[in-house]
């Protein structure tokens, strides 16, 4: 834990742009979900486009999440995952030695600037390192 600091990543997508994105990806999504506005299905229709949607947005921001761990870690000596809470699909502490404390904090800024304005990036530290211990 010598000359080693903890930064916390929480990070969010905004919602609206991940449903937009869905339906603009998904030709079954958008086919069910014109359907519904032309009341063209029966009356479940509208929770199985929330099941469909709700799979595909956890699937996408899991992958994001494992690219954006993938990422930092290369310059961690160690990650802690947490479960994320509210609207965030990423919770998770690094352990960054002094010597990679500028690699990470690039690379991290990196990242939240290619991802775009619908995420939120937001990061902690540098802090003791407690989830460590």
């Amino acid at each position: 834990m010598e000359g080693c600091a903890e930064y916390h990543l929480k990070a969010s997508e905004d919602e609206e742009a991940l449903l937009r994105q869905i339906l603009e990806d998904s030709s079954e999504a958008r086919e069910l979900n014109d359907d519904i506005r032309n009341g063209a299905v029966g009356p479940d229709a509208p929770l199985v486009l929330g099941e469909l949607v709700a799979k595909e947005a956890q699937a996408r921001q899991n992958a994001l999440a494992t690219g954006v761990v993938e990422a930092l870690s290369a310059f961690a000596r160690e990650q802690e995952i947490s479960q994320p809470t509210g609207g965030d699909f990423l919770s998770a502490s690094f352990l960054v030695s002094e010597d990679q404390d500028e690699l990470f904090l690039t690379t991290e800024l990196s990242l939240a600037n290619q991802m775009g304005d619908e995420f939120q990036f937001r990061l902690h530290g540098p802090l003791p390192p407690y989830s460590f211990v």
